[in-house]
């Protein structure tokens, strides 16, 4: 090994281990598997299609382009041959790639200690890379285009002839690859055209540089579906309308969580810190390095303000420029104060680092292997038994991975956007919230299942006109979604549920009509699985509070008075505890769990649960709830001045739960004061 190849080992395995522990979580996410069943297509046909055969939106098949053909192609063989692990390997083998990309990017650099920074600087940037690091063909857009900011900048630099034609060959036969693995090639053709700008003055180099860009054009053509694999990408890239539709193309929104801006704003100072600071007055090849780190630092980061996905990218592939910038000004120091701040700062990389990664979502939990946990894997398991034909709308999400489980389904729309159109994604998604729009849409197309999720907001009227509609059955229920069938024949009403309802709403659970026996029949009657159970869990704990919900569950839980009285509430928080930790994002489950732990004297659980439930917004039962724990710990006086305050408000003194407060406020705390 040669010594400037064997300095990388260690930050080079550093930097592997820091973007394998980001991207270790479960496959689950539900692109994964739509691109499986792309990638099967092609096998079983042994050739790429060029027409559609998932959808039903049109009367005849429409031709259909693949941007990522090969990398689906790539997925199912591995998936095929080794399961999930063949997945997570390819993943493991494109992280070391990417790792050894960006080490050797910042060796580039030249300045002392430049590689050492790479793994502390994507430490810090962890947050932002692990939300996007999943099976899904980005991967090798990243890794490639991290291959091009490597090649341009040596091409931006080398006096070597030799070199810069295996550059030229090499970054245009990686081109014909990117064309083929994922629609992010045309970030390729931008930086070299960005690396052109920056050459303009030393024509030898600009004539090389304009001659990879010709290459690059001319390799864009070099695929199953011709020109058109690039003009229809370039078509829905710059199209404004997707970007509205798909929240994931969309800017960051302050519904989601706090560390995306976070990091965006860490990285962004650390580039600026980079580029202002570390760097002497610089001419020839170093100030073209400058310029095109400055352009295409600015290009990712203004990518990663527009749509969140980009952030991930911004992240990664700016890596090398604050390393490298960094590495100068830590140099600059004496050895006390070097030691002192590169401590600080991997300190702080590493804090936020390891909060960001175990806060934030999907990815809740570290770990390998395949995950149904939040995909209708229980209702595929239906239709797959019962319907296997079905013509199913359900969001695009859900149909992206319902087409793996169901080869034989067709589908009103998926997670394949350009090749619907925005004025057809509007049309389903404008029909969840519309009853008479669904209604319209469900007989146009003639659709046999409709897939909803009943925790969504925005499904809600879609699922209470399905309810009420004489055509349509409810037929299978998991803990996020439900499954409704068109009545056709005999078969399927024998298959319906007649007592059990979706969603987490305890209305129908404590209705005076309900019976509890018919209701358990139904819950029994449901598969034995995963995404089932939390569902279940959530039903049997309210038909077990029936007794103590006042009001029907609108003025929270009576506190025991015996000790069968306790076995039960007991019962029912084993139950909400299992509920809870499968749907933390389900305000009901949550607040119910804290409310009955508090009638419990269970004080730590209590609080744990409210405040979690809180923080995805304020609700009646947290807001209450709070007060029924502070009761609970004795903090009377609080409870007084909040009574005092809400009897102010209209209908305060005919509100049951309000009244519940007052009459225990003349009772010992039950649980002791603080």
């Amino acid at each position: 090994m040669k010594p400037a190849s064997a300095a990388l080992l260690a930050p080079t395995l550093m930097t592997w281990a820091v973007l394998g522990v980001a991207g270790m979580y479960p496959i689950d996410n539900p692109d994964t598997f739509g691109h499986l069943a792309l990638g099967r297509q092609i096998a079983e046909l042994g050739r790429v299609p060029q027409y559609d055969a998932f959808s039903y939106f049109r009367a005849s098949p429409a031709r259909f382009i693949n941007y990522e053909w090969l990398s689906d192609w790539l997925f199912y063989g591995l998936y095929r041959a080794a399961g999930p692990a063949g997945l997570h390997a390819l993943k493991w083998v494109l992280s070391g790639l990417l790792a050894w990309l960006l080490v050797r990017t910042a060796q580039l650099c030249a300045a002392r200690g430049a590689v050492w920074l790479v793994p502390l600087a994507l430490l810090a940037g962890t947050p932002g890379i692990r939300f996007r690091w999943s099976v899904r063909p980005h991967v090798f857009g990243t890794a490639l285009a991290a291959l091009y900011l490597l090649g341009l900048r040596r091409l931006l630099t080398t006096e070597s002839v030799r070199e810069r034609r295996g550059w030229i060959a090499g970054l245009a036969g990686a081109h014909v690859l990117w064309v083929n693995l994922h629609g992010s090639h045309l970030l390729g053709v931008a930086l070299t055209g960005m690396a052109c700008a920056c050459a303009w003055r030393d024509q030898a180099r600009l004539r090389a540089l304009l001659g990879l860009l010709g290459l690059l054009l001319l390799a864009s053509c070099v695929s199953p579906y011709g020109p058109a694999i690039v003009s229809d990408a370039i078509a829905h890239t710059f199209d404004p309308r997707f970007r509205a539709l798909i929240e994931e193309w969309q800017p960051y929104r302050l519904s989601q969580s706090l560390w995306y801006p976070a990091t965006f704003a860490l990285q962004a100072t650390l580039i600026a810190g980079a580029l202002l600071r570390g760097r002497a007055e610089a001419s020839g090849a170093r100030a073209r390095v400058r310029l095109f780190e400055t352009a295409y630092a600015l290009l990712l980061l203004l990518m990663a303000a527009r749509s969140l996905r980009f952030l991930a990218d911004a992240v990664a592939l700016t890596i090398p420029i604050v390393a490298g910038g960094w590495a100068e000004v830590l140099w600059a120091q004496n050895a006390g104060q070097r030691t002192r701040r590169a401590a600080g700062a991997g300190a702080v990389a590493l804090s936020f680092g390891i909060a960001g990664c175990l806060s934030l979502p999907p990815q809740r939990q570290f770990g390998l292997g395949e995950s149904s946990r939040g995909r209708p894997e229980a209702s595929a398991r239906w239709l797959a038994a019962h319907w296997p034909r079905a013509k199913v709308l359900a969001a695009m999400a859900d149909a992206w991975d319902l087409m793996f489980s169901l080869p034989q389904a067709r589908f009103l729309l998926d997670g394949r956007a350009p090749f619907y159109g925005p004025e057809h994604i509007t049309r389903v998604q404008r029909a969840w919230g519309s009853p008479r729009e669904l209604r319209a849409l469900l007989d146009a197309t003639d659709t046999d299942v409709v897939v909803a999720q009943p925790a969504l907001k925005e499904q809600q009227p879609a699922l209470h006109s399905l309810l009420a509609a004489p055509d349509f059955r409810l037929v299978a229920i998991e803990a996020e979604h439900c499954v409704f069938a068109r009545v056709r024949g005999q078969k399927m009403e024998a298959l319906a549920l007649r007592s059990l309802r979706p969603g987490y709403d305890t209305g129908w659970l404590t209705a005076a009509t309900l019976e509890p026996a018919s209701v358990l029949h139904e819950l029994s009657l449901l598969p034995n699985h995963p995404n089932v159970l939390p569902y279940a869990a959530w039903v049997r704990a309210v038909l077990t509070l029936r007794p103590f919900l006042r009001e029907g569950g609108s003025a929270g839980v009576t506190p025991p008075r015996t000790e069968r009285e306790r076995a039960l509430l007991t019962a029912a928080l084993a139950d909400l505890r299992a509920s809870h930790a499968a749907l933390p994002l389900v305000q009901t489950v949550g607040a119910y769990h804290g409310l009955v732990a508090s009638a419990l004297c269970k004080l730590d659980e209590a609080r744990s649960a409210l405040a979690a439930t809180d923080e995805l917004g304020p609700v009646r039962e947290t807001l209450l709830g709070a007060q029924e724990l502070a009761l609970r710990e004795g903090r009377t006086q609080e409870v007084r001045e909040f009574l005092e305050q809400a009897s102010a408000l209209p209908g305060a003194q005919r509100d049951a739960w309000l009244g519940a407060l007052r009459a225990e406020l003349e009772q010992p705390a039950r649980c002791g004061a603080r």
